[in-house]
């Protein structure tokens, strides 16, 4: 039998086209309808894939800046964190503001991490009073207030969430951060914007604010608007999938 010759070869080595690459990060540019303080245009850098979905700016997100913007007292002299944060652009806009701190969190994946923070970074008016940082639902928030320089005593004064509700097996994890962030703060309060992106999941969405008043959370609907739904071609009620609902939720204090 001839010997056969694998010099040169290195057979465990995989072909440069083996596995389709990342796709390189992308930039988005955000018009503020009203702009109090800060630029009109914001660019925003977005990861080039993510399974979290971070590779997009998401309508509810947009609606929340823009809802910011309009009412910059929301968040005016306030410590404010988000919850994924993707490429924090509520974060950002709070920022703008006047709020005195912002942290900006989602799950603890490097590029996740290091891309909001390029993002913080390329403002002057945000770098050094916002901190990006990893953070996984359910866990110990004492990180996060370290990040926004507060005390034993003291907690968020008002919390950021857009489209993070459809995570339902993460909803109960996720009430239980928003209730200890917001701690004894009798004044914090939390803004939740989410669309339905898959409508026939509608009322596993909403479940979400059934535990939040099981876990002694006031819940009031304040925003409802009308966008272009972020999938065109995806199914359900195409009018369902590109409105925008948001929700304001407060710990009942006795």
């Amino acid at each position: 039998m001839a010997e056969l010759d694998f010099e040169g070869l290195n057979m465990f080595e995989e072909p440069e086209d083996f596995r389709p690459s990342t796709p390189p990060p992308k930039t988005v540019l955000h018009e503020r309808k009203t702009f109090p303080n800060g630029p009109k245009e914001v660019e925003l850098q977005l990861v080039g894939s993510h399974s979290l979905w971070a590779h997009y700016l998401w309508n509810s997100g947009i609606v929340l800046a823009n809802y910011i913007d309009a009412h910059p007292e929301t968040v005016q002299g306030k410590v404010v964190l988000e919850f994924g944060a993707g490429a924090g652009l509520p974060s950002i806009i709070s920022a703008f503001d006047g709020a005195k701190h912002v942290v900006c969190s989602d799950y603890p994946d490097p590029p996740l991490i290091q891309n909001l923070e390029r993002n913080i970074q390329s403002f002057n008016e945000v770098n050094g009073r916002a901190s990006a940082v990893g953070y996984l639902w359910g866990s110990d928030i004492q990180d996060l207030r370290n990040y926004a320089g507060l005390s034993q005593d003291q907690y968020f004064d008002v919390l950021l969430l857009s489209d993070l509700i459809f995570n339902h097996t993460e909803q109960t994890k996720l009430v239980h951060s928003c209730k200890a962030a917001m701690g004894d703060n009798k004044h914090a309060i939390a803004y939740v914007f989410f669309t339905h992106h898959r409508p026939h999941f509608a009322d596993k969405d909403l479940l979400f604010f059934e535990i939040a008043k099981e876990h002694g959370f006031l819940v009031e609907k304040i925003v409802e608007e009308k966008r272009e739904p972020m999938f065109e071609h995806d199914p359900g009620a195409r009018e369902v999938r590109a409105t925008v609902h948001g929700y304001t939720m407060r710990l009942l204090h006795e």
